[in-house]
């Protein structure tokens, strides 16, 4: 039988991380059954772009890597970022390559990983290329945030495995249909262990508001996960697609371990909000397939970039104190200007964070 459990504690703290850590591996075994001595496990975090709030918390992350490693098995972390952010600059950041470091673990970059196409059964993107790392692995484990999403509403543990993908499939997909492209998706990777990180709830994949929730879900089934994880953020699995034609007919047993809070994001009043969307992103990755190939490079990041949301100095509030200058990951910032091909990949908003005068504010559309 397919089994989902939930727990929250509302404590933000890294002892409360991991007190919900151990009584979901009470509930699973410490993952016996699931992992084998000399097991090849391929992490599958959400580190879509470098916002902790945004992406897999790194205790629930180390947490997991210390029980495979106890399991005698080989973890391996991999991950590719949004479109539009760096993703060795997201590991930087938030502190992953340094985390997998201390443990001897393998971080893998997908973006310079070995590819190879595959048939996916989709009429619309018939090839999907995909990492070959998957062909040798044993296990999958699926790490992804309990948050929601401009274009699909939210994004569990089937959304997570997106960005599995090469770019340039996730192009093709992003321009002919998104939802339907994951659906296919799913089908492809077989995940034997998911963990959703509910930490911080947020109405957008990255830039939004947060607020602690304190929620972790596990399941040893990727689809039934899913199901429970929209009834926890407050949304109809139904009024998901990509969800909905996975998960319809699945069976499974689910069983908080405390109390959940319930959550309402008010998805459904802002319906007309994410049709809006998905006609923007198919035109934005329409444009970039064709451009690209003259181009040679991916005209996203700057889309994303000037039309999108970005960090601006009013230079009339700054008395260039230096503190932005000090905490800008990328060295950004001269002269009380933001160089936009440094920030471009990252536009962490840290110089904003730190600012005493208010002066970094923040331009563009909010997506």
């Amino acid at each position: 039988m397919n089994r989902v459990y939930a727990i929250q504690d509302q404590e933000n703290s890294r002892e409360s991380v991991k007190k919900m850590y151990a009584s979901v591996m009470r509930e699973f075994d410490d993952l016996r059954g699931v992992v084998c001595s000399n097991d090849k496990v391929l992490i599958k975090p959400n580190l879509v772009a470098p916002f902790e709030k945004a992406t897999t918390d790194l205790t629930l992350l180390e947490c997991l890597i210390k029980t495979i490693l106890e399991r005698k098995a080989v973890p391996i972390v991999a991950e590719s970022s949004g479109f539009e952010f760096s993703t060795a600059d997201t590991f930087r950041i938030l502190g992953v390559d340094k985390l997998c470091s201390a443990y001897g673990v393998k971080l893998l970059n997908l973006d310079d990983a070995e590819y190879q196409y595959v048939e996916s059964g989709n009429p619309l993107v018939p090839e999907y290329k995909m990492p070959k790392i998957l062909s040798v692995v044993d296990k999958v484990i699926d790490v992804p945030c309990l948050k929601g999403h401009s274009l699909t509403k939210v994004t569990f543990g089937i959304k997570n495995l997106f960005g599995l993908l090469h770019r340039e499939t996730r192009r093709k997909i992003h321009a002919t249909n998104l939802e339907l492209g994951i659906a296919y998706l799913r089908k492809l990777v077989h995940v034997d262990f998911v963990m959703v990180d509910g930490l911080w709830n947020l109405i957008n994949a990255v830039y939004s508001e947060a607020f602690y929730q304190g929620i972790v879900v596990a399941g040893n089934n990727v689809d039934a996960t899913d199901r429970v994880c929209c009834s926890v953020f407050g949304v109809d699995y139904a009024e998901i697609p990509h969800i909905r034609l996975c998960a319809r007919s699945v069976r499974y047993r689910y069983v908080p371990l405390s109390e959940i809070k319930e959550i309402d994001n008010h998805i459904e009043e802002r319906r007309n909000h994410f049709i809006k969307q998905n006609c923007i992103y198919k035109s934005f990755y329409s444009f970039d397939r064709l451009f690209s190939a003259i181009l040679k490079r991916s005209v996203i990041p700057s889309l994303h970039y000037w039309l999108g949301l970005r960090p601006y100095i009013d230079q009339k509030k700054c008395d260039d104190c230096g503190r932005c200058y000090a905490v800008c990951p990328t060295h950004a910032i001269r002269n009380k200007r933001i160089l936009h091909k440094k920030c471009m990949n990252v536009r962490c908003f840290k110089c904003r964070e730190v600012c005493p005068n208010h002066a970094v504010i923040e331009k563009g559309l909010h997506k």
